[in-house]
């Protein structure tokens, strides 16, 4: 048979100890929206407000994995994550976290919780450093790792590690409501 994923944003808690985890696939609409809330929701609270002054604003950090809901035959491995190479536009940029965080079925020790809004995620100690998700294409691809035995992902419930994303908003963006953009992670099924 072949695997199906819900993709997990993990929220709110303590270090390690996540408070809250959102299935964002059941969501509607079924996205992930940057805010200056440490939540899943998608609405129009808590907006990222454009600087006034040559200075960037943060949101907090989203904390999103895969979770197995369905097990593949055999397994599944090379996640891969990429965009279509265009995001947002001039004054907002969203960036990944250049190192994927331990998160299993049994763990959540890469999970941080993002307790204070307008706080960089390079401030983490365990982040070494971010890449603007445009730069990932299908052509260029950002591996995912996995935590589970074998580094494989076979049975329902087991996880990729997290993948940790922030906008940032500078004083030359435009105000509104974004477009919505479309994010792929891509596996090999065995």
């Amino acid at each position: 048979m072949a695997a199906t994923f819900n993709i997990v944003a993990d929220t709110a808690g303590a270090d390690t100890a996540p408070g809250t985890s959102t299935v964002v696939d059941a969501l509607s609409p079924a996205n992930v929206r940057f805010s200056t809330a440490d939540n899943a929701e998608v609405n129009l609270l808590n907006p990222i407000e454009i600087p006034t002054v040559a200075s960037t604003v943060y949101s907090r950090w989203k904390s999103l994995y895969l979770q197995c809901l369905t097990a593949p035959d055999n397994a599944v491995d090379t996640l891969l994550f990429f965009t279509d190479g265009t995001v947002y536009g001039s004054g907002v940029d969203v960036f990944i976290a250049n190192d994927t965080l331990v998160k299993s079925s049994t763990s959540s020790t890469g999970y941080q919780i993002s307790d204070l809004s307008n706080e960089p995620m390079t401030d983490r100690g365990d982040i070494t450093g971010e890449t603007n998700i445009s730069s990932f294409t299908d052509l260029a691809a950002k591996t995912i790792g996995i935590s589970e035995t074998g580094n494989l992902i076979n049975a329902i419930g087991e996880t990729s590690n997290y993948l940790v994303l922030q906008m940032q908003v500078d004083e030359t963006a435009s105000p509104g409501t974004l477009s919505t953009e479309t994010l792929t992670i891509q596996y090999d099924e065995t």
